[in-house]
């Protein structure tokens, strides 16, 4: 979907790799009947109770550079229209959630403040007003890597040496010295048990509620949780300051040995706990991490009972990393980062825990950055596989966020087209999806695997996604099953599933083909037995016919039987 301002559009091709070669064999231009696009129905459960959800989830704060509008959005009129649009793309293709950042790096986006992107005044106030009106739902997302140090330490090349800076904000790594600051796939500059890096997350959460909680379009806070991610311990590399060491051998009472006149204590200390105590040291990270969750989770509730926190991890995974081979790989890394599941339920029982996924990392990345053809094979195939979403198993309310992989570059500032109508995009940002039905596999595959209950989609730039009717017909079946764990039922495939669930007085049941193959399943149907989407009633023994990656919903008063 393309939005233009003068009414004419330019198709410019890229090409991922330099000098490579690419193709294409025709274009077809559709236009939109009277300027609206259509509206996705979905079937409403009963009681008007939330189900399913299909979002559309921004990493960065970049919606302000799509859409075409004035002035890319940056004052009321232009703000108006972006959100309007973004609605409109929400209702055609299905999705009704937006996850999009209240708070970016440097903290929450302000118009007279830290102002990322330079977003119009109460942007999200903007949002919740006509999302309440449209029936669709946000969650801001907190994605906070720094704070401003109150410690009466300076940060000088000497402190960075001399252990003073163990006490402060500052994370002290495994090597024993204060995290210099970093990027993706780095462990957070700050220290997630320090009480002043709580404080201020806290106080980013108190402020996210008091502006949506009169809103029923807003939901709850997604903390957004990659490796260098303040919000957590980010990785087993990260978090040797005294306090939290010294708070680990009180609560835990282990006798960690830590000499304060040594100005590397803290790789003195992480060497002893990997021999000693690495196992009761990892699950005091994860209590520690879980008990501070639950005070954001009891201010959401105080605000509105119905409020969720969310949990989008992302973590540091990959095959250039030597134990990605091990059967538990992705639950390991998220124990080291502090997420442990069966602990994050135990203290909050409807807790979202999402894994975040990137398909498509490896194209994007390349193959020459990968020790062997093997490893980035390994990569390429990871996602198709089981052991990859055991971070999910026996989570009560499971989802995915399947995240665009991007390549940025300035080809539009080097190879400039000139035109008086044409006002091309210097820096671009491209994303890599499959095409035609094969755009579906992301979205559905992750089903072979586990039942979820929420699938977003997105990542830096989002509104061309090229699979918009086949994420409307997903989401029509998707979205009209209730929000409950649904079991597997005997007489399904390797890549046909069937799950169901009772949910009130009807029994909730999808078949879904996570394949490229067309496939037929026979199912019993008790009378009674309809379609969600086209409501068609079925009673006795049905062959379903299923294409490649569809989904089908059906509820029955009774349960199914397969042959």
């Amino acid at each position: 979907l393309f939005w233009t301002r003068s009414g004419k559009c330019a198709a410019i091709f890229t090409t991922a790799r330099d000098n490579a070669r690419a193709a294409v064999a025709a274009m077809r231009v559709y236009r939109v009947r009277n300027g609206r696009l259509p509206v996705t129905q979905v079937t409403p459960l009963p009681g008007g109770r939330p189900g399913r959800t299909m979002g559309v989830y921004f990493e960065d704060p970049a919606m302000i550079q799509d859409f075409s509008v004035p002035r890319n959005a940056r004052d009321a009129e232009g703000l108006d229209m972006m959100i309007d649009r973004m609605a409109a793309v929400m209702k055609y293709t299905g999705q009704n959630l937006l996850a999009y950042p209240g708070s970016w790096y440097q903290g929450l986006i302000a118009y007279d403040g830290y102002n990322a992107r330079s977003h119009a005044c109460d942007f999200l106030t903007a949002f919740y007003m006509k999302f309440d009106r449209e029936g669709l739902y946000l969650m801001p997302t907190i994605n906070r890597h720094n704070i401003l140090t109150t410690s009466s330490v300076a940060v000088t090349s000497a402190s960075m040496e001399d252990g003073s800076l163990n006490g402060t904000e500052l994370a002290i790594m495994d090597d024993g010295r204060p995290n210099p600051g970093g990027w993706h796939g780095t462990p957070p500059t700050y220290c997630i048990a320090h009480p002043r890096v709580q404080a201020s997350i806290l106080e980013e959460v108190d402020a996210l509620v008091a502006q949506g909680k009169g809103h029923p379009s807003f939901k709850g806070i997604c903390l957004h949780l990659t490796c260098h991610s303040m919000l957590w311990w980010g990785s087993s590399a990260c978090g040797y300051n005294d306090y939290a060491l010294e708070a680990f051998a009180r609560e835990r009472k282990v006798n960690v040995p830590l000499d304060k006149r040594d100005a590397k204590r803290g790789k003195a200390a992480a060497e002893w706990l990997r021999k000693n105590a690495w196992d009761e040291w990892l699950a005091w990270r994860c209590d520690t991490l879980s008990a501070f969750y639950a005070q954001i989770d009891a201010r959401l509730k105080a605000a509105r009972s119905d409020l969720r926190l969310r949990l989008d991890s992302r973590v540091n995974v990959g095959a250039r990393d030597p134990r990605f081979d091990e059967p538990d790989y992705e639950r390991a890394m998220a124990r080291e980062a502090g997420l442990d599941v069966a602990k994050m339920q135990a203290r909050i029982p409807d807790v979202i825990v999402v894994e975040t996924k990137c398909p498509a990392t490896p194209r994007t990345v390349g193959r020459d950055k990968y020790v062997s053809d093997a490893r980035y094979a390994a990569e390429l195939a990871a996602f198709h596989v089981e052991r990859t979403w055991r971070l999910l198993d026996g989570a009560k309310h499971p989802q995915v966020v399947l995240h665009d992989s991007y390549f940025e570059n300035p080809c539009g500032r080097t190879r400039e087209i000139n035109s008086d109508w044409l006002q091309e995009c210097l820096w671009r940002v491209t994303v890599i999806n499959p095409g035609g039905i094969a755009a579906m596999s992301h979205i559905v595959k992750p089903l072979r695997y586990h039942d979820l209950l929420g699938i977003d989609k997105g990542g830096f730039l989002i509104g061309t996604y090229g699979m918009e009717p086949g994420l409307a017909a997903f989401a029509q079946a998707f979205c009209a099953l209730p929000s409950v764990v649904m079991a597997d039922l005997p007489g399904g495939s390797a890549k046909v599933r069937v799950r169901g669930a009772w949910y009130g007085e009807r029994f909730y049941f999808y078949v879904v083909n996570t394949s490229a193959d067309d496939d037929v399943i026979e199912i019993v149907m008790p009378e009674g037995t309809v379609d969600l989407v086209t409501m068609e009633a079925y009673s006795g023994k049905a062959a379903l016919s299923m294409k490649p990656y569809e989904l089908k919903s059906f509820a029955a008063p009774t349960a199914i039987l397969l042959p």
